[in-house]
């Protein structure tokens, strides 16, 4: 029994290898690398917020206002469904954001970049729009 509630212990200690991680790369340190790394930029306005799996508010229906490089137009579906270790990023109805995503338009809060507000206008600067 000891030798059992010792290998739990050393399971759970952070930093084992066997527990689950975050995905693989790290977040984009700035908004030129955000661009560089990814296939859609675009400025959206949310216009639709839905739950996920685990009841947060993490799917969105997106009004594409303006695009910065790729190809989406229209209304676009907008994932920020996070992971068990990683939080999920959440939506407001309402909310104009600046994203910087890969071709299936996952916005976890990990891999990629979101801002709005003032973050938003200093993004855009940095990125020369």
């Amino acid at each position: 029994m000891r030798k059992y509630f010792l290998l739990l212990v050393l399971l759970s200690r952070p930093g084992s290898p066997l527990l689950a991680s975050p995905p693989s790369g790290q977040p984009p340190a700035n908004a030129r690398q955000a661009l560089e790394r990814s296939t859609q930029v675009f400025v959206g306005e949310v216009v639709q917020v839905k739950k996920d799996p685990l009841g947060y508010d993490s799917l969105a229906k997106v009004r594409v206002k303006r695009v910065i490089k790729g190809s989406v137009k229209g209304v676009v579906g907008v994932s920020g469904q996070g992971g068990p270790t990683y939080p999920a990023r959440l939506f407001k109805t309402g909310q104009v954001e600046l994203f910087f995503l890969g071709d299936d338009l996952h916005a976890d809060s990990y891999t990629n970049r979101v801002t709005q507000g003032m973050a938003m206008q200093e993004d855009l600067r940095q990125i020369g729009r």
